[in-house]
């Protein structure tokens, strides 16, 4: 029976803690006293829509996308460029220029493309010797117009030396590949 007694006094403690957490949450609902509540919403001035970007583009795999054009007068001097534009940004590929009076010239572009522009580094042989060149281009529908003037070299890349005054020509029409 004293066994009974002392767990029974050893509750009694634990239940008067259990009992003034209940009468203190009752105490907080009473008029003129309110607790924090995380469910209560905030005034509608304060409020403000979020604003979610659109999801990006599917990704479809890469695409194959190949141009070529005239260069000059002569229907025999050609400029050819294939790539593949993969993750919707991303370009790797070729551009070579054949021509009938001197030493074609052949190179691999890479880089990525945003909205119509692309911007790509053309490495290529001319005449044996290794040179990089900065290519910006905008595509129009099934054109490529390409941006060209006075050239510098930086860094061992050749750059437009005045981009913002650099003028679009014409420079490739799409074709199907081959």
């Amino acid at each position: 029976m004293l066994k009974y007694l002392f767990i029974s006094l050893a509750f009694f403690p634990v239940l008067l803690v259990f009992n003034s957490c209940d009468n203190a949450s009752k105490s907080n609902s009473r008029k003129g006293s309110s607790f924090i509540s995380d469910e209560k919403a905030f005034p509608g001035d304060k409020e403000s829509a979020l604003e979610i970007p659109p999801p990006p583009a599917p990704y479809t795999g890469p695409k194959k996308f190949c141009f070529e054009m005239e260069q000059g007068g002569n229907a025999t001097d050609m400029a050819r460029m294939q790539f593949i534009l993969e993750d919707n940004d991303s370009i790797k590929g070729r551009l070579d220029y054949s021509f009938t009076d001197r030493e074609s010239t052949h190179g691999t572009i890479e880089g990525v493309i945003q909205g119509n522009f692309a911007e790509l580094i053309y490495a290529y042989t001319d005449s044996g010797i290794h040179k990089k060149e900065q290519l910006t281009f905008k595509w129009e529908g099934n054109n490529l117009f390409k941006k060209t003037g006075p050239m510098v070299e930086d860094n061992g890349v050749l750059v437009l030396e005045n981009p913002l005054k650099a003028k679009l020509l014409l420079f490739l029409i799409r074709v199907d590949c081959k």
